[in-house]
């Protein structure tokens, strides 16, 4: 699948997306589903968090982070956040 396909699956499923797309387009790392939902917008947390720090410091994101985008359910669609196996282990933020 390529972003163009993902982009159009998302948007028939009418999967919430982090706005603006073009800022977090590379954090969008694919497609994920939960119990009668989905698809739904998978991004990559450490992705989110390094576009975030651009214009504050990384404590600062991770803050907004937390409050705004993993404190916030905007309904069926909510995008999901998941943090990739790095070769030394899970790093947890």
């Amino acid at each position: 699948m390529n972003t163009t396909d993902l982009h159009e699956m998302l948007a028939e499923a009418e999967a919430q997306m982090l706005d603006p797309h073009e800022l977090y387009n590379p954090a969008l790392v694919g497609a994920g589903w939960r119990f009668n939902d989905g698809p739904l917008a998978v991004y990559d947390l450490d992705r989110v968090l390094a576009i975030l720090a651009q214009d504050w410091g990384e404590d600062e994101a991770k803050d907004w982070y937390e409050f705004n985008m993993v404190g916030s359910w905007v309904g069926p669609g909510t995008p999901i956040f998941i943090q990739l196996l790095t070769p030394q282990g899970v790093q947890i933020p």
